[in-house]
């Protein structure tokens, strides 16, 4: 099996319940469905509210390193390029740490999990601001690290500027770099991208 080329998102995701009642300084009952919490949210408009969170985990997130997770699990080398924490890699990303190359920043995710749903409040960072000449300078090899890939992966293309500008930069290339490897691509959820940015 070939060497997979996944990239370029990366999240510290963080777990949280909403407080519905706090009973003391240890016990608490949460908002139980995401249609109780989103109904207090209504019903607080025209006035200022206040949501009690408690943490309960923080894991690393993002389709990349999630992708290079699973691909590491099934014993397949990764060249994982994402945003890790920059210049130093968070120490979160430390169970892929071996396959990755940081170029940025990670993002932050605010997860609130419900009975019925689950409401993820992102902040992208360099997931959002970073270019292809950044990713040049941050990562001089890149185009090393292309060539001797077997399959190109990118993710997250709604929240990830940079997939498109890679896109429009990899088809300038010869087309003898790109034959016979196979290219993956995820979509993410599209649907705060205008039809016109397909």
């Amino acid at each position: 099996m070939g060497l997979f080329f996944v990239g370029f998102d990366g999240y510290i995701d963080t777990l949280y319940q909403p407080v519905q009642r706090r009973l003391n300084q240890k016990n608490y009952t949460p908002y139980s469905t995401l249609s109780d919490f989103g109904a207090f949210i209504q019903s607080s408009a025209h006035r200022s509210c206040n949501v009690e969170v408690v943490q309960l985990a923080s894991s690393l997130g993002g389709n990349a390193p999630l992708v290079t997770l699973g691909l590491q699990a099934l014993l397949h080398p990764v060249q994982l390029i994402g945003c890790l924490g920059y210049p130093s890699i968070h120490p979160l990303f430390e169970p892929i740490r071996s396959s990755s190359i940081s170029v940025g920043e990670a993002g932050t995710t605010s997860a609130y999990e419900f009975e019925d749903g689950k409401l993820m409040i992102g902040n992208m960072r360099d997931v959002l601001s970073l270019t292809i000449d950044e990713l040049f300078i941050r990562c001089p090899d890149l185009l090393q690290h292309i060539k001797s890939s077997s399959f190109l992966v990118t993710v997250n293309w709604t929240m990830c500027p940079l997939v498109q500008e890679f896109w429009k930069w990899l088809i300038t290339l010869p087309q003898n770099m790109l034959s016979g490897k196979s290219i993956f691509v995820d979509f993410s959820d599209p649907r705060k991208r205008p039809l016109n940015d397909f």
